[in-house]
């Protein structure tokens, strides 16, 4: 399997939203999707929008138009942040007033409703990688953890409260990791806390020269990156290695930032519609995309995967380096060395063979 990623950008701030796949090489045209709204969330299958009439709308990607549209679900204007389950089968919703909202996706069936989630707006809710933990964060700086299989019962969900923040929470990232095995990454105003959800220690604390606006962080949850007000990127190290300095390349406050796959490239997005790619090592620019519409942009990865028939030695033939971290020290290849075809092995027969020598051991 392969690492496919596309980029996905929305342009503007009202119902009239143009939503734009923008490819990462700069030969290939933008595909554009109609009638999309501001406020929207993405799944690895599809993503939604809802309009200030209360309509909530579903896509494909393949698709410029819905391939769903429900009518008056909420109330107009209310609708602060959407997200998907991982497994894009639910969909819940933040409002204003800081209400909850967990809706069944194929059928429109609302499955939860909260009225009092937050005392005041919700700004962000996003889901554990499998899906058994939602979490919500609100102007009133805190950040909740519900059930999901208890919200779906329409049960008592709530798990726990992080109140550690005092102004409105901007941005969160939540790591990969199952049920409440990983971390969060939260930002308010300008201060960065990392938090253990497991017994919700305070793992790091990291302030920012200006207010901060966004926030995500890379694969290894390691190095975290912060876009500003005043327009810069700062980039933080738990291990507090040195890294470079803030980068001012962005004349607007920043709205979103996404990493590649490979963590090499770093995306932002500002208030005026700017897009630009970074080398994150050295937070170099490599790209800028000019947008023809003067508003906010907002982004966000569609990240899935190939079929490619390759075998492992294959890949080890391709770039022995990149692969060797995953074999024993005894089993790294030399870069010099060079595999022979008959040593070819797919790695579906490596895996059977591995599979009937335990078995035999477990005989013996």
């Amino acid at each position: 399997m392969a690492i496919s990623f596309e980029l996905y950008a929305s342009y503007g701030q009202t119902d009239s939203v143009d939503l734009v796949k923008i490819s990462v090489h700069a030969s290939s045209s933008p595909f554009r999707y109609r009638e999309v709204s501001a406020v929207h969330a993405y799944s690895c299958f599809h993503f939604a929008s809802c309009n200030p009439s209360g309509t909530m709308s579903i896509w494909s990607y393949e698709k410029e138009h819905p391939i769903h549209r429900y009518h008056s679900l909420l109330p107009p204007s209310s609708v602060k942040c959407l997200a998907f389950s991982p497994d894009g089968l639910l969909l819940a919703c933040g409002s204003q007033d800081g209400a909850l909202r967990l809706w069944q996706v194929e059928t429109g069936q609302l499955l939860y409703w909260n009225p009092q989630a937050h005392w005041q707006a919700l700004s962000i809710i996003c889901f554990t990688t499998d899906g058994s933990i939602m979490i919500s964060a609100s102007d009133d700086g805190t950040i909740k953890l519900w059930s999901t299989a208890f919200l779906v019962s329409n049960a008592s969900a709530l798990l726990a409260t992080i109140a550690e923040h005092d102004q409105p929470i901007n941005s969160i990232h939540l790591g990969f990791g199952l049920g409440r095995n990983s971390r969060l990454f939260s930002l308010s105003g300008s201060t960065v806390l990392v938090h253990d959800l497991v017994d919700l220690t305070l793992l790091a604390r990291f302030s920012l020269p200006s207010a901060g606006t966004a926030l995500t962080v890379d694969m290894a949850e390691t190095i975290i990156c912060v876009g500003a007000h005043d327009g810069s990127i700062n980039l933080f190290h738990l291990a507090e290695v040195n890294l470079p300095a803030a980068s001012q390349g962005h004349k607007s406050p920043i709205n979103s930032l996404v990493f590649s796959p490979d963590d090499k490239t770093l995306i932002s997005g500002d208030q005026s519609g700017i897009i630009l790619f970074w080398d994150r090592a050295r937070l170099q620019l490599l790209r800028r995309i000019d947008s023809k519409v003067n508003g906010p942009v907002s982004l966000f990865a569609h990240v899935g995967f190939v079929k490619k028939e390759m075998s492992f030695a294959q890949m080890l033939q391709r770039n022995p380096q990149e692969h060797s971290s995953f074999l024993p020290i005894s089993s790294k290849p030399s870069v010099e060395k060079n595999i022979k075809e008959e040593e070819k092995i797919p790695l579906q027969e490596n895996i059977l063979r591995l599979f009937d020598f335990i078995t035999q051991k477990i005989g013996q």
